[in-house]
């Protein structure tokens, strides 16, 4: 087997608030060692919305080996980080060694794009995206109203009211299978199962439940647990794993993360959430923002490594178990990035550059195709599919429809909007006005241009803005639905339970 994946950032990782604890490098080696004096924040998580009572243990990985993987055909495997920027990246320029795990990839001839843009700006609608080849306002995988619920036009999948998938269109684990391949799905997201839609033609399917303790890794046993179980050996595999460390609340880093004190020094997980909600509602001091953002990206930075780090346990995993032999392929993207303290937001649900840009690498036992400066990241449809780009690339769209209930929130958190780039600039529409970006001189988008209406960006964006205005279908509450609304709210993480 080859060398392994995970880089060799050494942390240290306390098993408890007391003195005992191991020392992990990024291989996924223990060794013991002793707590002493040290006094470590383990458990402790900042967050903003209170996370659901821990009742659903991380599986048992299986205590023999793996077996050994003699497929006929080769590996496919799809891995979309969840809640990943491309600018957080080590790969990409970043100044903290976020991203060890992609970089070996890079070393190893892997096609890398830091400029690929998400289909949409949450995780339903981009991964039916990357399932079906289609924008969300094509294939219908997004949020619904509580009218249309009520109607009986939607489905509740996982707290959040939504529209599922739509089932007409062929998705990429029904084609595969239909060529052979055993089809299997290990999401830590787990809005890709149950009614959402997102796990149709996958014959094997491994969500996290609810309430697994989000400070510990559940791929990694449950990929092993599936591997050793309900997966043959001998039939080809095309696996679809979703990793979301990076997504919020994010547990206290230990103390051989480089960056830890800029991330828990200075404020503790309380006076952190009061102060994000404070910043949401528009009432924190605005010279208390610098510092709140600051610690806001060290925070998700260690959510961001150790999800590059679960990448590598996925990758060493598959390596040593045989299933990345003789013409393998490897795509990996993100569903969305994340706002970090920018343009007064924070978590997703934006067209902000810090949201849709995300990274794309194709990784493969022989030389990948080659990728375009920018591009859609819709494209990994094709890359999974045939490990070759479309003849002719989509644009590069991007489309937020916000869940139509949330009409009483501040105004800059519901933005219907559509992105849309192109090779003079980035155009936007929102607030129900076109813009342009120059991201060369305005790469933090502070100044919109008005977009002229001679344009030849214009019209093509105003396509995209009907479609996504007419699928943002706001509707009214009607009396006495303000429990129901809250429930909403509460499980989106806009408010406390």
């Amino acid at each position: 087997m080859g060398m392994r994946f995970t880089g060799r950032l050494t942390v240290v990782w306390f098993t408890a608030v007391v003195a005992p604890f191991a020392i992990l490098d990024c291989t996924g080696s223990e060794r013991a060692g002793s707590g002493g004096a040290h006094q470590e924040a383990v458990g402790e998580l900042y967050q903003v919305l209170r996370a659901p009572p821990v009742t659903d243990p991380i599986p048992a990985a299986p205590t023999t080996a793996l077996p050994v993987a003699s497929p006929p055909a080769p590996s496919i495997v799809f891995v979309v980080m969840d809640t990943v920027r491309a600018d957080h990246l080590s790969l990409c320029g970043y100044e903290r060694p976020t991203s060890p795990t992609l970089e070996s990839l890079r070393a190893r001839g892997a096609a890398v794009s830091c400029d690929a843009y998400a289909p949409s700006d949450w995780t339903m609608p981009s991964h039916a995206s990357y399932f079906t080849g289609l924008l969300p306002t094509e294939h219908g995988a997004n949020y619904a109203s509580h009218a249309e619920v009520a109607g009986h036009r939607a489905t509740v999948a996982h707290g959040l009211k939504v529209t599922p998938m739509r089932a007409d269109v062929p998705t990429l684990a029904g084609q595969l299978a239909a060529d052979g391949y055993q089809t299997v799905m290990v999401a830590a997201n787990p809005i890709l199962g149950g009614a959402s839609g997102l796990s149709r033609g996958f014959q094997v399917v491994r969500t996290r439940p609810k309430g697994t303790d989000r400070r510990k890794d559940w791929v990694t046993p449950a990929l092993k647990q599936t591997l050793a179980t309900d997966v043959d050996p001998k039939r080809p595999l095309f696996l679809m794993v979703n990793l979301v460390a990076a997504h919020d609340p994010w547990g206290a880093p230990p103390s051989g993360v480089p960056w830890r004190s800029a991330a828990v020094g200075p404020l503790d997980p309380v006076r952190f959430a009061h102060q994000v909600l404070a910043y949401w509602s528009g009432h924190l001091d605005p010279a208390k923002v610098p510092a709140l953002r600051r610690q806001y990206s060290a925070l998700y930075d260690y959510g961001v490594w150790r999800e590059d780090h679960q990448l590598g346990v996925v990758l060493d995993t598959l390596e040593h178990a045989g299933w990345l032999g003789p013409g393998f392929r490897v795509v990996i993207t993100s569903d969305h990035g994340e706002m970090v303290i920018e343009h007064g937001l924070w978590r997703h649900l934006f067209v902000y550059e810090g949201n849709i840009r995300v990274p794309l690498v194709v990784y493969e036992s022989a030389a990948p195709p080659s990728l375009p400066a920018a591009l859609p990241a819709i494209v990994s449809h094709d890359l999974v599919r045939t490990g070759r780009l479309p003849a002719t690339l989509p644009p590069i769209v991007t489309e937020s429809i916000p869940n139509p209930d949330l009409r009483g929130i501040p105004r800059r958190f519901f933005r219907p909007a559509v992105s849309l780039h192109t090779g003079t600039g980035k155009l936007v529409w929102m607030d129900d006005h076109y813009y342009r970006f120059d991201l060369a001189t305005d790469p933090g988008e502070m100044s919109p241009h008005p977009l002229d209406a001679t344009d030849p960006g214009r019209s093509e964006l105003a396509r995209y803005a009907t479609r996504v205005a007419a699928g943002g279908k706001p509707h009214a509450l009607a009396p006495g639905d303000d429990a129901e609304l809250r429930k909403q709210l509460e499980s989106l993480g806009y408010l406390h339970r």
